[in-house]
């Protein structure tokens, strides 16, 4: 499934090749996370993948899902038929 969009534009940055200074220390694991998210066609196939560290979301992002890229930054998206407002978040 491919990424239907983002939830900011600093994460968009991210993707097509483009420097965003807030990610800076994570960006070369975060330039990996969106191949994860497009590679994948249900949650299942993210499960299955350790690395990912796939979880469930509560409080104020009820229904949402994460992925890590290390321990301070995730990867934070909806799933409707696919990834969609995907953002990187600092989870510190």
């Amino acid at each position: 499934m491919a990424i239907r969009s983002f939830a900011d534009k600093d994460t968009e940055t991210v993707w097509p090749d483009r420097r965003e200074r807030r990610f800076r220390g994570a960006l070369a694991r975060a330039k990996r996370r969106p191949n994860v998210l497009n590679a994948v066609a249900t949650l299942d196939d993210l499960r299955h993948n350790p690395g990912a560290r796939l979880h469930r979301l509560g409080a104020d992002r009820e229904g949402q899902w994460a992925i890590a890229i290390n321990e301070q930054y995730r990867v934070v998206f909806d799933w409707n038929d696919g990834p969609a407002n995907v953002e990187i978040t600092d989870y510190r």
